[in-house]
């Protein structure tokens, strides 16, 4: 044998080694870092034995004596099924992400650092009170003990390189702050946008395209709809409108959440009913983590959703009362505008300094960075405005009034009554539904309530004489005695002064939720899973009709079966095999892109704060006002007419739609992928670590909301006392690991609409606990 046949030899040989090796340590990790299931285990930090059994979907039902001892088992579980998540999620509104991902997080970080959110958490902590600072220690305990017992800390952690941190009680507090960092943070500088709208448009324009009430609204109280806006008259060429054909705008599309609940009028055995679901962007693992719990000395039995990191069940039903949180999109801040002079700023009471603070955000591979930030009587210094003025943000999350541990209790309410009680409870604003065993429901705003004013304009520090105690309504709305409620991210009521602002969403989804749930004769369990999985595009009809009634008119050739479901008689749905949906979808968004994208176009140039997407969640009636009556002062001054303007959107939209082969369905380009946050770092672990692709039925403007951005996370239908009936769905599964038992199953239950029980099934599993004594 040649020499260099031997050194190639020897050199294959050498990588085999070395890839075995590799396998072989990896897979050492990962069977080490895998959740324990069987088998008794003494542990440090518990009152009295708490036993663990777990269903074929991983979902488990925690027995106990104490309730301290039922969170330090959820906190057990917690840890070793999802403690990355939980790390991440307690390290995003802190600014501490890039210690742990590295440099790529450290614009976030710097974002969110001014917050000073850890801060905040360890005042929540000392002003909790006895039982809930109990209930969030025992948490803690079996959190760390849930960690230690793992044989090899989660795989996460071997890829990055690092060492989970021990879990403490500030901790979970932060994991609620992420609540509100999630849902309202992307709507801080809301007042901003509407500024710049408002400076750089004709008033007509901008009265015009800022209309947020009309047919598609949907309100609880059904006062009708006002007269929309009339249409602008100053033309688009006399304020500087480029000859754009058409600007790209993005999708609609931010968390939420919605709710139905029925009374026992209309059930079969006189127990209420509620159904809820949260829209958030897809990821693995799933948000939720489902739970059952039994206190064994009362018999009091809780089952719902749990967020991994906090012993609070958010959503659930303990067999008297269900409940369930749905977000508000109501204004949660302002933006107040700061006169300064050296290191003052003006107040109402005169020159005030600035608090200033140096923050040191560490960094993962490299020397940690010092940020200062400067803070004022209101809250952070969070930038500049289009004029350089420096801007200051007062946000109920940055108070301890806008977040604390009172929902803790809210598992042991007996009565509608009660559940109410924790309206006032320390959370972003939500919407709160319940229903109770004897067949009644109810709805509140819970969570802080912004007073008049909130939200809609930057304000002058110079001027603000307002403290916190009248920045906030006391006025709470509620609404009992009623037999349907529906909720969206819709206008709830028209008339109570809360409402009244706010980025809310197109009412089109609560009509049709709302039309449903009237023509229903008796309502069950199932019926009204099918109201949630309704992928009707109601909305996209009109549009439809305006794209046939242009077919009429010029010349183009659609595919045969395209055109025979345009033309059908059937409802426009959003199923997977549709070809009709995604050409009347995208026509419609490429007409909204040559009639009003040049619009924002020019206000994206004209102002460096403008953000297009909180100015768009309304955007159908300006759309669908111009698009009806065509008038030639709002034609876009790129094309000659509007027919040349909607046959370009229908060119757009065909082109969009379909490839080489020809129209392309609804499933091959509404497609779901579930995607774990290390696949994006570690692309070569996509395959082990994400879901499949699959294309998905249901859209933004519809009940069934899916898609790649933005999904239902969960949909959870329970009665009290009839929780065996239950049904939920979840997009994800229980556990973290990829190699997990758990960690694929329900993903086709999810695609194919199968509903899970929402009570635990039969033990697969079963573990105990044991006080260290």
């Amino acid at each position: 044998m040649s020499r260099a046949l031997r050194a190639l030899r020897y050199l294959v040989l050498l990588v085999l080694i070395l890839v075995s090796t590799v396998a072989m340590t990896l897979f050492y990790y990962l069977q080490g870092s895998l959740p324990v299931l069987e088998g008794n285990h003494i542990v440090p930090g518990l009152r009295a034995k708490v036993d663990v059994a777990r269903d074929d979907y991983g979902v488990p039902t925690l027995f106990g004596t104490h309730r301290e001892d039922i969170a330090f088992g959820l906190g057990f579980l917690h840890a070793q099924e999802r403690f990355f998540q939980m790390d991440l999620l307690r390290r995003q509104p802190a600014g501490e992400l890039s210690a742990l991902l590295g440099a790529g997080s450290l614009t976030a970080d710097r974002q969110r650092r001014p917050y000073q959110m850890r801060a905040l958490a360890g005042r929540v902590i000392a002003d909790a009170g006895v039982r809930q600072r109990s209930i969030i220690e025992s948490y803690t305990r079996g959190v760390n003990q849930g960690l230690q017992t793992l044989s090899q800390p989660p795989f996460e952690y071997l890829l990055l390189q690092s060492e989970p941190e021990p879990w403490v009680p500030e901790d979970s507090v932060l994991v609620m702050l992420s609540r509100s960092v999630n849902l309202h943070e992307q709507t801080l500088d809301r007042a901003l946008s509407l500024e710049a709208l408002h400076r750089h448009l004709p008033e007509d324009w901008s009265r015009f395209m800022l209309q947020d009430r009309g047919e598609w609204d949907a309100p609880l109280d059904d006062n009708g709809s006002p007269a929309l806006s009339s249409l602008p008259t100053t033309p688009l060429q006399d304020w500087g409108v480029s000859d754009r054909r058409s600007h790209a705008l993005p999708r609609i599309g931010l968390p939420g959440g919605d709710a139905l609940a029925v009374s026992g009028a209309f059930t079969e055995d006189g127990h209420a009913l509620l159904a809820s679901n949260d829209y958030l962007p897809l990821e693995l693992p799933a948000t939720w983590y489902r739970a059952r719990w039994q206190l064994l000395e009362s018999g009091h039995r809780a089952t719902g959703l749990t967020l991994p990191g906090n012993p609070i069940m958010f959503n659930g039903s303990n067999e008297q009362v269900a409940w369930t949180f749905t977000n508000t999109l109501l204004p949660a801040a302002d933006i107040i505008r700061l006169q300064v002079r050296d290191n003052t700023y003006l107040t109402a009471d005169g020159w005030e300094p600035f608090r200033v603070q140096d923050e040191s955000i560490a960094i993962r591979g490299s020397s940690p960075q010092v940020m200062q930030t400067r803070h004022t009587r209101w809250g952070p210094v969070i930038g500049q405005d289009d004029e350089g003025r420096w801007l200051a943000l007062r946000w109920s999350a940055l108070s301890t009034e806008g977040v604390d541990l009172t929902l803790l209790d809210m598992e042991n309410v007996t009565t509608i009554a009660e559940a109410l009680q924790y309206a006032e409870a320390g959370i972003p604003t939500q919407n709160l539904v319940v229903a109770d065993r004897a067949g009644d429901i109810a709805w509140s705003l819970a969570g802080p309530l912004p007073g008049e004013g909130v939200g809609s304009a930057p304000l002058a520090g110079a001027d603000l004489t307002t403290n916190d105690s009248e920045w906030w309504n006391r006025e709470r709305p509620t609404l009992l005695g009623r037999d349907h409620l529906w909720l969206t991210g819709h206008r709830t009521l028209t008339t109570h002064p809360a409402l009244q602002r706010g980025d809310h969403d197109l009412g089109v989804r609560g009509q049709q939720m709302r039309d449903q749930l009237l023509n229903l004769e008796q309502a069950s369990e199932q019926a009204l899973l099918d109201i949630q999985l309704d992928d009707g595009a109601l909305l996209h009809e009109r549009w439809r009709a305006h794209l046939l009634a242009l077919l009429e008119q010029i010349n183009v050739n659609l595919n045969a079966s395209l055109l025979a479901e345009l033309e059908s008689d059937e409802p426009l749905r959003a199923r997977p095999d549709s070809l009709a949906y995604p050409l009347v979808r995208a026509y419609r968004q490429a007409v909204l892109e040559r009639t009003l994208g040049p619009v924002y176009a020019q206000l994206a140039e004209r102002s460096r704060v403008f953000d297009v997407r909180h100015v768009l969640r309304q955007v159908e009636y300006p759309l669908w006002a111009l698009t009806n009556e065509a008038p030639e002062s709002a034609l876009n001054p790129a094309f000659d007419n509007w027919e040349a303007l909607w046959e370009d959107a229908l060119l757009a939209a065909m082109d969009a739609t379909s490839n080489e082969l020809g129209p392309l369905t609804w499933s091959q380009q509404n497609d779901g992928a579930w995607r774990h946050p290390l696949s994006q770092w570690v692309p070569a672990l996509a395959p082990a670590l994400n879901l499949p692709a699959d294309g998905l039925p249901g859209d933004y403007y519809m009940p069934r909301i899916q898609g790649p951005q933005l999904s239902a996370s969960q949909r959870m239908v329970v009665a009290p006392g009839r929780e065996h009936e239950g049904l939920f769905h979840q997009a994800g599964s229980q556990s973290g690991h990829p190699i997990s038992p758990y960690y694929r199953i329900g993903h086709s239950d999810w695609l194919n609409a199968n509903p899970a029980p929402l009570l635990p099934g039969p033990a697969r599993y079963q573990m105990s606990l044991f006080p260290q004594r």
